[in-house]
């Protein structure tokens, strides 16, 4: 009963180059955009002859999340573009699209781990498709008590929790 949903996409913007820009925004969540660099970190997959940036935004979140979600961006050295209020995840979404010029962009909800390989073969697919202009990926439904089991596994474990009840399954 556990629904996938696709969460993060992969856009081509045209020219074949090797610059990636992974862009993750946030309104309130800063302990999941930890979680979530956290296990890009973690999984540390740089596709060959790639430069990867990741950037943070954060919605015009309340403090104190506002300036966790600032602590998040120092801890792993990132930059961050702040909203001064909710402007809705349209918004950053298109505003994570217009900064730099990175031939492939990333975009990753707050909630999103991870796991190794994932960059790589949602690049192999759009370099490999020439019908293709997007991917995503399927997610599934996790809780806060998962995300250390997960980030702490050498071999990232599949959980499988049902979507309403959130029981194992």
């Amino acid at each position: 009963n556990t629904v996938p949903r696709q969460s993060f996409y992969m856009l081509k913007r045209g020219i074949m180059s090797k610059s990636i820009l992974i862009g993750i925004p946030t309104f309130n969540g800063s302990h999941r955009v930890h979680a979530c660099v956290e296990s890009i970190v973690k999984a540390n997959d740089v596709p060959v002859g790639c430069k990867v940036n990741v950037v943070l935004l954060d919605d015009g979140s309340h403090e104190p999340k506002r300036s966790e979600s600032f602590w998040v961006a120092a801890h792993y050295n990132l930059p961050i573009i702040p909203h001064k209020e909710n402007m809705g995840i349209s918004k950053s979404w298109n505003d994570l699209c217009q900064i730099g010029n990175s031939d492939y962009i990333v975009l990753l909800n707050d909630d999103i781990l991870v796991s190794p390989g994932w960059l790589t073969a949602g690049l192999f697919f759009l370099e490999n498709n020439a019908n293709v202009g997007a991917v995503g990926w399927d997610c599934y439904y996790i809780i806060d008590e998962d995300i250390p089991v997960i980030l702490e596994a050498e071999i990232p474990p599949q959980i499988w929790r049902d979507l309403h009840t959130k029981e194992l399954l």
